[in-house]
């Protein structure tokens, strides 16, 4: 059994601190030796964060606001407030989905390793032959579309709430959950699926088989829930609630797949009733109409029903927010409001 010390090296050799500062979206590429704004306090002028290599390992210091530096382990603590213990296990999972070699250009055609099929035995779905997890630069491609952290999409690959195949000619992924009733797909590449036979062109495709009125996730705990409505904001929650830095709370993630699903699977009732379930709604007309539809179908369950608005956060490209997957890329001043939706007690912006 390796020490904490050996645990704690082994993990600078695969995740060094220029890759880290990467890995947790503050800068955009590798730093090298130097001074550089200080992304823990959002330094807009000045170069007082200060990295260098010595002594075979890698040191940070803010020199400025923040006034705080030592290595990797040292960085995790400040940037997401842990403990010692917290941060030394926060990086050992960062390092479990570090990849061995440099992504390179993942808008390249994707070079997979042989598919780790999924076996098909009680699959009420009618899976694709090729269903397989994700190889890393899939998790990537996926990544990069729905702007998360790699380690997103790769746990959510081993956990199997998402899976990868080709469909109609179209490399795509696909959330499921482990049920099996419900897959959706949607290209890697963003773009529709094409028309083919009696199908539209379209944005998803749902496979065969599936109970379009199941929540999705809602399998996977007996914690609070966190519901979303469709497959990027499924992901976001994922990103928040299991990686991103506001929260260490123990919320589930369950998306229901679209705004006109009102009737939820009967079996459902059972795995939702008695829960705190705080529903975080799209902000069109139809968002907002669907939760409110789902707010009354759950209190009849004895859940405690709450909301979040988004209306009030905006993107770092100045656009609003309309909805889960927009607040991935949160303008950082705005980083406290989106705070409120992962506490247990009501947010101040719930009304449903």
């Amino acid at each position: 059994m390796p020490t904490c010390n050996a645990m704690i090296t082994s993990c600078k050799q695969r995740l060094p601190l220029p890759e880290l500062l990467v890995r947790l979206r503050l800068f955009d590429r590798p730093p090298k030796s130097g001074s550089h704004p200080c992304p823990l306090h959002n330094e807009q002028h000045g170069a007082a964060f200060a990295i260098t290599f010595k002594r075979d390992s890698w040191v940070w210091k803010c020199h400025g606001k923040c006034a705080a530096g030592g290595d990797e382990v040292t960085l995790l603590q400040t940037y997401f407030n842990l403990s010692l213990a917290d941060a030394i296990r926060r990086y050992e999972e960062l390092c479990e989905f570090a990849p061995h070699a440099s992504l390179g250009n993942i808008a390249r055609t994707i070079r997979s390793a042989p598919p780790q099929v999924i076996p098909e035995k009680h699959m009420p779905i009618e899976p694709p032959p090729d269903l397989h997890k994700g190889s890393y630069e899939e998790c990537a491609a996926v990544a990069q579309l729905r702007k998360v952290p790699v380690e997103t999409i790769l746990a959510m690959s081993k956990a199997g709430h998402i899976a990868f195949a080709t469909i109609h000619d179209c490399e795509s992924f696909i959330v499921l959950d482990s049920t099996h009733l419900l897959a959706e797909a949607r290209r890697i590449t963003g773009a529709p699926f094409p028309a083919r036979g009696p199908l539209a062109e379209r944005k998803t495709h749902t496979l065969k088989g599936s109970h379009k009125n199941w929540p999705l996730g809602l399998a996977g705990g007996a914690g609070p829930i966190l519901l979303v409505e469709g497959s990027g904001d499924f992901i976001a929650a994922h990103y928040f609630c299991s990686f991103s830095h506001r929260t260490n709370a123990p919320w589930i993630p369950v998306a229901i797949l679209g705004a006109s699903v009102k009737n939820l699977d009967p079996d459902a009732a059972a795995l939702f009733s008695g829960r705190h379930v705080r529903i975080v709604p799209h902000l069109d007309a139809a968002g907002k109409n669907a939760a409110r539809h789902w707010a009354k179908t759950l209190r009849h369950l004895n859940c405690t029903v709450d909301g979040f608005d988004l209306s009030a956060l905006t993107q770092t490209n100045g656009e609003p927010v309309t909805d889960l997957n927009d607040a991935t890329c949160l303008a950082t001043t705005q980083s406290a409001e989106l705070t409120q939706l992962f506490r247990l007690v009501p947010p101040t912006t719930a009304s449903l």
